[in-house]
């Protein structure tokens, strides 16, 4: 008798990130295929990346502030250093969409 194991959905696998990190709400971003499941970033690791000593040419330095802040976010795949090698965009992508849904992206502010 063969039995069908249901595969998991990214739906599926992001609720259970959900309940083991004790999140409300985490973002699915597809990438070329890839699957990414991250969260928003806090205040104080906002802080400390751009605190953070990196390199002194500005433009490598912007690089590895992405590449910083898309570490401490995203929660699938964990192998993200393998992740961000082999898909050269993500670290851009997620750092610049983390920053829309934390706060500091566009918003809704209106003159009177």
């Amino acid at each position: 008798k063969i039995i069908w194991k249901k595969e998991k959905t990214i739906e599926m696998i992001a609720d259970e990130i959900k309940t083991k990190h004790g999140l409300k709400e985490v973002f699915i971003t597809d990438i070329a295929g890839q699957f990414v499941i991250w969260r928003k970033i806090k205040r104080s690791e906002y802080k400390e990346v751009m605190t953070a000593t990196f390199d002194e040419n500005e433009e490598i330095a912007y690089y590895e502030r992405q590449d910083a802040v898309a570490k401490k976010v995203i929660l699938y795949p964990e192998n993200v250093d393998e992740l961000i090698e082999e898909y050269a965009g993500i670290s851009d992508i997620i750092a610049t969409e983390t920053m829309v849904k934390t706060g500091f992206g566009l918003t809704n502010t209106k003159s009177v």
